[in-house]
């Protein structure tokens, strides 16, 4: 695991909460054996809860067992690898935009 030393963001899977927190156990005494630890100032944990039959997805706001990291809320947003995210999945970004205003501005620079 000494690969995670510079890691700034990771997400665990897992099929649901028990094995969450399994994994995520299983994660912090890892990372404790090589001498590392996560921040949980910067952390957050996310559990969504699927309900096949009405085919919708809930925030299971509960935290995370043998976690200090909290849980995000119904409100909350999230940064991984630049990329906005709530717990529905990614938020909207201006990234096309922006690079169409760049690209425009560009064309129109006397050569």
């Amino acid at each position: 695991m000494d690969y995670l030393a510079f890691t700034g963001d990771a997400i665990l899977f897992a099929e649901d909460k028990v094995n969450l927190q399994g994994r995520l156990a299983n994660l912090v005494s890892q990372l404790e054996h090589i001498g590392l630890s996560i921040n949980s100032t910067n952390s957050s944990c996310v559990n969504t809860v699927a309900e096949g039959r009405r085919k919708i997805t809930m925030l299971d706001h509960r935290p995370v067992a043998t976690s200090s990291v909290s849980s995000l809320s119904a409100t909350d947003n999230l940064k991984f690898l630049v990329v906005p995210f709530n717990w529905k999945g990614k938020l909207p970004t201006a990234v096309l935009k922006n690079l169409d205003r760049m690209l425009r501005e560009i064309l129109v620079v006397p050569l």
